[in-house]
């Protein structure tokens, strides 16, 4: 349909054009439609009302030979009416009501009419128009407003605008929540970047929000054992930085019988504190743990004493009323893989140490007494992974002393082994006093021949050696309790104390000495050298320097640098007895210990006589 106006100026034009069957003369009135004439009588020059954009009626003629449209029907698209009988959907600002939401695809806008009559969307908003509709779209093409990944919580990226205008943020990088540590997270839903101890504890609760972490239920300590006595003999930490616990008990704990007399129990804690498993190992006599070493494996190694018959664990020279030595392994998973004993008679033979060298061969050290004169000799035994047995020493007779025992076992990279140990005789000449006991150190060869002896003390007292550590130079400190005298340094502090001594890996000459410890009497069962060059003394007493403890005989430690000054002094117990029998570094820097308790040991339930402590100490 077209509008009036326009057919008006169609009617206009007819009049100004040329055409044969009109008439040059102005005769209206002559039924001719002459120029300048739209109708004459019953001639018209349009066909009717519906060409002038009416919707029906007859036109007529005035008697100036003009149309006359008031026969018409006054319905015509513009006449602002909305004729929906003839066709119109709108007309002029007539939208029937309607707005550009009501039409699929549109969101808002300006509905408006056309020249026929129709809806025209021009000024309609729809997805793609590059117009964010606030209502309906999130976007729309590259415009976005003002947002960015940031203004989502994510912390990088671009966002995207996909076909139904709503933001795809895949391009954007990371965000809390998204189960991944990024950025400045600490953790993010269950995954953490941190763990206890970097809290200061040995295991704890870890909990996530707002992908900051923090933690409950902190401990830095475990009290072990059942009504009777028991105690951590020795520790160490595997590869994978779990913690493996050698006891001796005589009760039932954490769900495992024992075998009758005293056992050997094993323990491995993941580096968080989590039990992995526990087990007992022995028989109806009497068993003790010395030592224990792991390989790259994660597999255990123990070194123990038995007056048992333990199946798969005794030599043909085996009695029940004297000692074998021996080494038991269990896998990662505490499954029993071998067992080399080492009787050489029907005499003791009892464990006192086990090392593991850098090709992790194992190294057993022990006593033995093969006559009936009863001076103790010492042997030592390399053994494989798989428990094939080298006889690198098989009998030591220090000196024809009663009095000779062996205490520590270190390998250096070439499977040198050095051994420490105290004798009541003269070795080589040297020290002869029936009376007193003299420390030694013995370097032996990886074939097993004797490098060099070094006996030492002061005389008129009783010297021990009870461990030893490789320097980060490569010399050995030795750590031990002593008597009265000037061997170690000019000023002893009295009451038996304890002597940090340095010397040279090749010649065993005394490089550095000096006594720690308090007026009261002092002992140490460990030493560890960190590698950096700190040291850290553990012993058992009343005090430490002037730090009194809590009760009876305390644990506590001494810090020096590697300048071996005293930089820390600190003791730890209850007011019962409480000793400590071995340390080792962990991972992180930080030291476990291990002893037995009867107090309240950290604050922890006592289940009675000494239970087991596992206690984690910061670097």
């Amino acid at each position: 349909m077209k509008k009036f106006i326009f057919t008006l100026v169609f009617v206009v034009s007819i009049f100004q054009g040329c055409d044969d069957n009109i008439e040059k003369t102005d005769n209206c009135g002559n039924n001719a439609i002459d120029v300048g004439e739209e109708c004459d009588g019953e001639s018209f020059t349009v066909s009717g009302c519906d060409e002038l954009g009416f919707y029906g009626g007859n036109l007529s003629c005035n008697s100036s030979c003009k149309i006359d449209t008031s026969t018409c029907s006054q319905s015509h698209c513009g006449d602002g009416e909305l004729d929906s009988e003839y066709g119109e959907k709108c007309d002029t600002l007539n939208v029937d009501g309607m707005h550009c939401e009501d039409f699929e695809g549109y969101h808002g806008g300006t509905l408006k009419c056309d020249d026929e009559c129709d809806f025209d969307f021009a000024q309609c908003e729809f997805c793609g128009d590059g117009i964010i509709t606030v209502t309906e779209e999130e976007c729309d093409g590259d415009n976005f407003g003002d947002l960015t990944c940031q203004d989502f919580n994510y912390y990088g990226g671009n966002l995207t605008c996909n076909d139904s205008c709503s933001i795809d943020f895949s391009g954007c990088i990371g965000m809390c929540g998204d189960g991944e540590i990024q950025g400045e997270e600490e953790c993010d839903d269950t995954v953490f970047d941190l763990n206890c101890s970097d809290f200061g504890y040995w295991g704890c609760t870890l909990s996530c929000e707002d992908c900051q972490a923090s933690v409950t239920d902190g401990f830095n300590s475990m009290l072990l054992g059942g009504s009777d006595n028991e105690t951590g003999r020795c520790i160490s930490v595997d590869s994978s930085g779990n913690i493996v616990m050698v006891g001796s008990v005589l009760s039932d704990f954490e769900g495992v019988e024992g075998f009758g007399g005293g056992d050997i129990s094993i323990s491995r804690y993941t580096s968080d504190g989590q039990l992995l498993w526990h087990k007992v190992f022995g028989g109806d006599n009497w068993e003790d743990s010395v030592g224990v070493v792991t390989d790259s494996d994660n597999s255990i190694y123990v070194a123990f004493s038995t007056l048992s018959n333990i199946e798969g664990c005794f030599s043909q020279f085996h009695e029940t009323t004297s000692y074998e030595a021996g080494v038991v392994k269990f896998d990662s998973d505490g499954n029993f893989v071998w067992c080399s004993t080492h009787a050489l008679s029907e005499h003791d033979e009892q464990a006192r140490d086990i090392a593991i060298s850098s090709d992790e061969n194992i190294f057993l050290l022990y006593n033995d007494t093969p006559d009936t004169t009863n001076i103790e000799e010492y042997s030592v035994r390399k053994i494989s992974k798989n428990g094939t047995v080298s006889m690198l020493s098989s009998s030591y007779p220090l000196s024809d002393s009663t009095m000779n025992t062996v205490s520590k076992i270190i390998v250096d990279e070439e499977e040198n082994f050095y051994i420490f140990g105290h004798t009541g005789g003269s070795i080589d000449g040297i020290h002869d006093d029936p009376y007193w006991r003299d420390a030694f150190i013995v370097k032996t060869n990886n074939t097993g021949s004797t490098q060099w002896i070094i006996q030492y003390g002061n005389l008129g007292t009783n010297d021990y050696v009870y461990d030893a550590e490789f320097t980060p130079s490569g010399n050995i400190l030795v750590a031990g309790t002593t008597g009265d005298g000037t061997y170690f340094g000019e000023l002893p502090i009295g009451g038996g104390d304890i002597y940090l001594m340095e010397i040279s890996s090749t010649d065993g000459s005394k490089l550095w000495s000096s006594y720690y410890g308090s007026d009261l009497y002092d002992d140490l069962p460990a030493l560890i050298v960190y590698p950096d060059g700190t040291v850290d003394l553990y012993g058992n007493g009343i005090k430490i320097g002037e730090i009194s403890g809590h009760g009876g005989f305390d644990v506590w430690r001494v810090r020096l640098d590697s300048s071996y000054n005293v930089i820390l002094q600190e003791i730890f117990g209850t007011a019962e007895s409480d000793f400590m029998e071995d340390a080792v570094i962990a991972p992180d820097g930080s030291t476990f210990i291990t002893g037995s308790s009867r107090g309240q040991w950290d604050d922890l339930f006592n289940s009675g006589g000494g239970d087991i402590f596992i206690t984690r100490l910061n670097y």
